[in-house]
C-alpha cells in the first residue's frame, strides 16, 4: 500500500551530504566491525545516485547510525511545523530488523521539570509492509512512533496519540535533546537487535524539520558524484533542471527559484 508524504513545510531542493560535505551529520557505531559510509546505489536511490549504508557488523546486538546536530535545542508544542520522511533499502537476505529507524531524542519541558524521552519511528511498525530489495518511502510524521515513557495507552502510535496519552498536563514545550555523548538528537539507525541478526540498511532522501525554521531535504551521496549547480535560469529550461545535484530539484520552477535566490550559485 502506498503511503503519501505530508510535510508541514515545502522544500524546493535537496541539500547534498557527502564525505567531503557532511555538514552537521556524522556516523557512530559501537561495533569494531560496524559500518557507516556513503555509497553509490544500491539500485536507483530516490535522490541522486547515492545513499548512506548502515551495518551493525557481525553482532546484531550492536548498532550503527548517522546523526545530525542541526535540530538540537529546537522546540515545539504539538509537532505542527515538523517534517519527517525518508527512504530505505534493505538487501534481500538481510534480517528484517535491518530497516533503518528514525530516532529523535527529546526533552519534555514542563512548568516544574524536564523529562527525557526517545521517540522512534520503526518501518516494521507501520501499515505499509517493509519489502526487501526495493527503495521504499516512509511518511514518518504521520506514522507510528514508539516512546520510552511508561504510558500503557500508547505505543507504537501517532504523534497525536503520544501528545494525548503520554505527557503531563503542564507541558510547556518539547525540544530536541543533545545526547549525553554529544551526538545529535536526530539520527537514522540500525540495531541493536538479536545477536544472530545480520543488520544492513540504506537511507536516502530524508526530509526533516522540527520547529519549521530549518526544514531540509537531505540527499546522501558518495564523493565520486560530481556536484553540479545552476548558475543562470536558462540552464534550468528544456529539462536542464534534471542535470543538477547540488541541490537536487523537483521541477524547472524550483531550479529557477534557486537561481533567483542565490546570486552566487555555483561560484
Amino acid at each position: 500500500m502506498a503511503v503519501s508524504t505530508l510535510l508541514a513545510s515545502p522544500v524546493l531542493a535537496a541539500t547534498v551530504i557527502s564525505p567531503s560535505n557532511k555538514g552537521t551529520w556524522d556516523f557512530q557505531t559501537n561495533a569494531a566491525d560496524g559500518l557507516g559510509q556513503f555509497v553509490t546505489g544500491p539500485g536507483t536511490p530516490p535522490a541522486g545516485a547515492g545513499s548512506v549504508e548502515l551495518a551493525s557488523g557481525s553482532n546484531g546486538s550492536n548498532f550503527s547510525a548517522i546523526h545530525t546536530t542541526a535540530y538540537d535545542g529546537q522546540s515545539t508544542t504539538n509537532f505542527a511545523n515538523a517534517a519527517a520522511s525518508y527512504a530505505t533499502y534493505v538487501p534481500v537476505g538481510a534480517s528484517n530488523a535491518s530497516y533503518p529507524k528514525l530516532i529523535v531524542d527529546v526533552n519534555i519541558n514542563t512548568t516544574t521539570t524536564t523529562i527525557p524521552d526517545e521517540l522512534t519511528f520503526d518501518p516494521r511498525d507501520q501499515l505499509q509492509a517493509p519489502v526487501a530489495g526495493v527503495w521504499q518511502s516512509w511518511d514518518a510524521l504521520n506514522g507510528k512512533w514508539g516512546s520510552t515513557l511508561p504510558c500503557s495507552a500508547f505505543g507504537p502510535g501517532t504523534l497525536a496519540q503520544y501528545l494525548a496519552n503520554c505527557l503531563p498536563g503542564n507541558v510547556v514545550s518539547i525540544s530536541v535533546r543533545t545526547r549525553a555523548d554529544g551526538t545529535g538528537g536526530v539520527r537514522f539507525q540500525v540495531g541493536p537487535n538479536a545477536i544472530s541478526d545480520v543488520l544492513v540498511g540504506y537511507v536516502d532522501n530524508a526530509t526533516l524539520g522540527f520547529d519549521g525554521t530549518n526544514t531540509k531535504t537531505y540527499d546522501f551521496e558518495n564523493n565520486t558524484i560530481v556536484l553540479t549547480t545552476p548558475t543562470n535560469k536558462d540552464e534550468c529550461k528544456k529539462g536542464g533542471w534534471q542535470n543538477f545535484n547540488n541541490p537536487v530539484f523537483k521541477n524547472q520552477g524550483s531550479c529557477v527559484s534557486f537561481v533567483e535566490a542565490n546570486v552566487n550559485a555555483g561560484k
